[in-house]
């Protein structure tokens, strides 16, 4: 069935409303010897920056949940299913920032010579006008590889170290590191974040689906636990049978043992299947309670994809913007609790959210 015609069938459906809480000491009247606790959300200073500001929203998930973030998906590269520059250069990202997106989520790779750089593939062969693989160049062979568009065009830009985005990106931004060389290597992109003074802005993503995935996570958050880094556990509900409540017992461990102010939940799809009503088991009021209870966000990704959708249960940017249907997508899924939107057309979203409600200005704009 045509997704329209779906979410035409579909549009009464009763969405989840949001949840509210009282103090239940209002009203009463002070006095000298019991005075009454200020159980009033902390607010940001005014002389905080936008990067701070968006810190204190992460860090304070229950009293901000009426402010969606955006993040961009290899920065900001596209804008209505149309290539703007090439994905992840710095072109991209200091567009990102002009806009006003949120975080730029990066795809991480090393060199052969452990010079870590910007790309998403292992090959050079689709995003640049060089072949093979970055790991086994040498910095010196890839650093003048020109980058290519999506529309084919090879372009000015090359292959961003990662020091020149902590450099570009130094109070302007969250960084979303999407590590694809192994937790092993992550000590080394906090300690060059730490010498630009960029720390506070990483939000590292760790893969936490299995067993295997969990330990290694573990081990990593601990070690760097008094540091700035804000780990972000990734979770996908195809990775598990959720049909089993103990499954509740193994989400409250990953939130019990990192205490993240995010978490990346997936919600797998094909084409095959009906578009989700219920987002899946991330958003079922169990899971929703142990998210509130840990003061965290649920990030969700709504990207382009050969499956159209396969990370939202069908609720993806083919829907928001080929579909022109974006409150069946962003306005949906935040509707059911998510707080944190990964995206391929983080303008739209950006927009549509701001026109909702759903995004907070902050201080000074």
């Amino acid at each position: 069935m045509n997704k329209k015609l779906l979410v035409t069938a579909i549009a009464l459906l009763t969405l989840a409303g949001c949840n509210s809480s009282s103090n239940d000491t209002a009203g009463k009247e002070l006095t000298p010897d019991r005075p009454i606790p200020d159980l009033t959300p902390p607010k940001p200073s005014p002389s905080l920056n936008r990067v701070e500001q968006m810190l204190h929203r992460l860090e304070n998930a229950n009293e901000n949940r009426d402010h969606v973030f955006v993040i961009g998906h290899r920065a900001l590269w596209t804008n209505q299913g149309e290539s703007l520059f090439p994905e992840q250069s710095l072109e991209s990202i200091q567009y990102a920032i002009d806009m006003g997106v949120d975080v730029v989520e990066l795809d991480i790779r090393v060199t052969a010579d452990d010079q870590y750089v910007i790309l998403h593939d292992g090959s050079l062969n689709r995003i640049t006008n060089c072949d093979g693989s970055i790991s086994q160049k040498l910095w010196e062979e890839v650093e003048d590889c020109q980058l290519i568009d999506g529309n084919g065009n090879i372009t000015d830009e090359t292959i961003p170290t990662l020091e020149s985005v902590y450099e570009l990106t130094k109070d302007k931004i969250l960084i979303n590191l999407d590590n694809k060389v192994g937790n092993s290597r992550y000590p080394d992109m906090f300690n060059m974040a730490i010498a630009f003074g960029v720390d506070h802005q990483i939000l590292a993503s760790v893969r936490m689906a299995n067993e295997s995935g969990r330990q290694s996570g573990y081990a990593l958050i601990d070690e760097w636990r008094d540091s700035k880094i804000k780990f972000m556990p990734n979770i996908y509900d195809s990775d598990a049978d959720y049909s089993d409540d103990t499954n509740y017992t193994y989400l409250e461990e990953i939130l019990e043992r990192v205490n993240p102010v995010l978490v990346q939940v997936r919600n797998a799809y094909n084409s095959s299947q009906p578009i989700t009503m219920t987002g899946g088991f991330f958003f079922t009021d169990e899971s929703l309670a142990l998210r509130d209870k840990y003061n965290t966000h649920y990030w969700i990704n709504t990207l382009y994809d050969s499956n159209n959708g396969l990370r939202s249960g069908g609720r993806g940017d083919e829907m928001a913007f080929r579909d022109g249907l974006p409150d069946e997508v962003w306005g949906w899924w935040h509707r059911k609790g998510a707080t944190m939107f990964q995206t391929d057309e983080p303008i739209m979203a950006t927009e549509f959210l701001e026109e909702k409600g759903y995004r907070q200005p902050f201080i000074g704009e």
